[in-house]
């Protein structure tokens, strides 16, 4: 099954946001929006500039974005598709307010190709890591704690000897991909097809 968005660049309402991708991080479920200023080319559209907004629905944390870049690449079928590169962050003050796209000038993408979104998420600061457990990158059971790669790691702030209470064997039956469960890396693209 292919779950696909699309995307209208001959939209020229200034005021109208398009869903291009929605995920869940630190427990807060957030859309992100675009506003795509073009302008009509052969084969499509030229690209001069995107404002992104994301909303946080529901959780605690506000997430927010910290950087976004966006640049085209021709496919084998000389068309051009988009490629949308967001990096979230959770306690980010770029919350709910226009954040402006860094881009090449006039980027060209064709009627019905694709607007790729590629979403990473930034760690949370160290100087929160005593009082917030960054459960984006790491999993803790009582005095210990892994990183995304599954090394035991005992607790910083404890001084007994740390248990093997995790069985890393459950890991690596090629059912569950370790570093798939962490690092934000759950649902981080989204495809949004090019409409007329």
């Amino acid at each position: 099954m292919e779950l696909i968005n699309n995307i209208n660049l001959s939209n020229s309402n200034e005021s109208a946001y398009q869903s291009i991708y929605s995920s869940q991080l630190y427990g807060t479920f957030f859309m992100i929006y675009a506003i795509f200023e073009t302008r009509p080319c052969i084969n499509g559209y030229e690209i001069s500039s995107i404002k992104l907004r994301l909303m946080n629905y529901k959780g605690l944390i506000n997430l927010g974005i910290s950087r976004a870049r966006f640049f085209t690449e021709e496919n084998k079928e000389n068309s051009h598709h988009g490629i949308l590169k967001i990096e979230v962050e959770a306690m980010c003050p770029n919350n709910n307010i226009d954040f402006p796209v860094a881009m090449r000038r006039n980027c060209q993408c064709s009627i019905d190709d694709y607007i790729y979104v590629d979403r990473s998420v930034k760690k949370l600061p160290a100087a929160l890591h005593n009082n917030v457990f960054d459960e984006e990158f790491l999993y803790r059971e009582g005095f210990e704690y892994k990183d995304g790669q599954f090394r035991i790691k005992s607790n910083p702030r404890k001084d007994t000897a740390p248990k093997n209470t995790f069985d890393t064997d459950v890991f690596d039956t090629g059912i569950i991909e370790p570093k798939s469960i962490f690092g934000g890396t759950i649902c981080p693209r989204s495809q949004n097809q090019i409409i007329k």
